[in-house]
């Protein structure tokens, strides 16, 4: 009887090592890799929030203008009535004294491509049509006056019909853009 405990006592803890530390054991070293990652993850999130303060500090140091100038140039809703004011006031001012008529406003489809799925463009474009009558060199102008707007266009149509009085009709097409 004195050599069965012994034996039972290396079986009894054979058998709560197999079934028990064994696998706590296993669960434990899952747990520290899990541990690390979150730590890892921590850290990550960290380095993002010290960074996304740094933005915000050089953001809150732009003045308004320059903000109001940034979403001129790409906004990031479209508004089609303050697009066809900048463009008549461009127009209309004294060097060029033009009127924009016949104002049409399309939806871009000029990828030409057929996509399936969603859309990952971060930004949209419509196509803007207008009509306008001048002579040769205050369409030139008109042209690069809105050329250099903070408006981001690209002029995509252009036709002309010439006039007795050496007024031409232009037609123009132009696309802009904007943010999604």
């Amino acid at each position: 009887m004195k050599s069965l405990i012994p034996i039972f006592l290396i079986l009894a803890s054979v058998g709560i090592f197999v079934f028990y530390v064994s696998p706590v054991y296993q669960t434990i070293q899952g747990l520290q890799v899990d541990i690390a990652s979150y730590e890892k993850a921590f850290s990550k999130s960290n380095e993002v929030l010290k960074k996304r303060q740094e933005l915000q500090d050089k953001y809150k140091h732009f003045s308004e203008t320059d903000l109001d100038s940034v979403k001129k140039l790409l906004p990031d809703h479209i508004d089609n009535v303050q697009l066809i004011l900048d463009i008549n006031g461009i127009a209309r001012l004294p060097e060029h004294n033009m009127l924009i008529s016949k104002i049409q406003i399309n939806e871009d489809k000029s990828d030409g491509t057929t996509q399936i799925g969603p859309n990952n463009k971060l930004y949209s474009s419509i196509l803007v049509s207008f009509k306008t009558k001048a002579t040769y060199p205050k369409f030139v102008s008109f042209i690069k006056d809105l050329e250099q707007s903070l408006r981001l266009v690209d002029i995509t149509s252009l036709s002309f019909k010439t006039d007795p009085k050496n007024l031409t009709e232009y037609s123009v097409t132009i696309r802009t853009y904007w943010l999604k």
